[in-house]
């Protein structure tokens, strides 16, 4: 059982993930960086207690990845704050993002951007990149 296999549905608790990877400085060192807490809003969804990854592989492109609104009730202009936010740290550590098209249909919002090295590389290897598309909750409308 890996490390993403271990954090899928699993109860949410903060202390459980303190977030540090080795990212790139201006010297083209690789040193430990912890992750900011609206970095890690973003990667991370709590929903019904359990906690998901928030960003996936899409099928057939290479470098290419999805950014699912972890909020179902926020608007979906939401996903592009998330998506600038998300773009300005990772141009911190020279990863360019780009080719990005928003979807914003009613509970159901996401990105799907193309992401480079070294970032992508690094959220592979740490596990934060989920396999599969989290789950999307619905309520019930059968009242």
């Amino acid at each position: 059982m890996n490390e993403r296999e271990k954090t899928q549905g699993l109860p949410f608790r903060e202390e459980w993930w303190s977030p540090t990877l080795y990212l790139p400085n201006k010297n083209g060192n690789y040193v430990e960086t912890r992750v900011p807490n609206y970095i890690r809003d973003i990667l991370y969804s709590n929903r019904h207690g359990k906690r998901y990854l928030n960003i996936s592989y899409v099928e057939g492109k290479e470098y290419g990845y999805k950014l699912t609104g972890w909020n179902q009730t926020r608007p979906g202009y939401g996903i592009e704050k998330d998506m600038e936010a998300f773009q300005k740290w990772a141009k911190r550590y020279y990863t360019e993002i780009c080719d990005i098209h928003f979807h914003k249909q009613p509970r159901n919002y996401f990105a799907t951007f193309t992401m480079y090295d070294p970032l992508a590389l690094v959220l592979e290897k740490a596990g934060l990149i989920a396999e599969y598309e989290p789950p999307v909750f619905r309520r019930n409308k059968s009242r």
